[in-house]
């Protein structure tokens, strides 16, 4: 089941969890790429994300709080 998000003026729709931890990203049913959980190998207190391409990369924290919040 895709769920739809808005980021900035964009609604992007991100597809559940497949089973390496990726949540890929689509808008305008084009596929963007994907988010997941950044494993440090430290705990830092906090989960943090990361994206497939540099602009995921730039709104990877805030697609993973809506992840989080919704999803999870």
């Amino acid at each position: 089941m895709p769920y739809q998000f808005t980021l900035g003026q964009r609604t992007i729709e991100l597809l559940e969890c497949d089973p390496q931890g990726h949540y890929y990203v689509f808008w305008e049913d084009l596929p963007v790429g994907f988010v997941y959980r950044l494993d440090l190998g430290i705990d830092v207190g906090t989960i943090v994300w990361a994206g497939s391409s540099p602009f995921l990369n730039r709104h990877a924290q805030e697609i993973g709080m809506y992840i989080q919040k919704h999803i999870l």
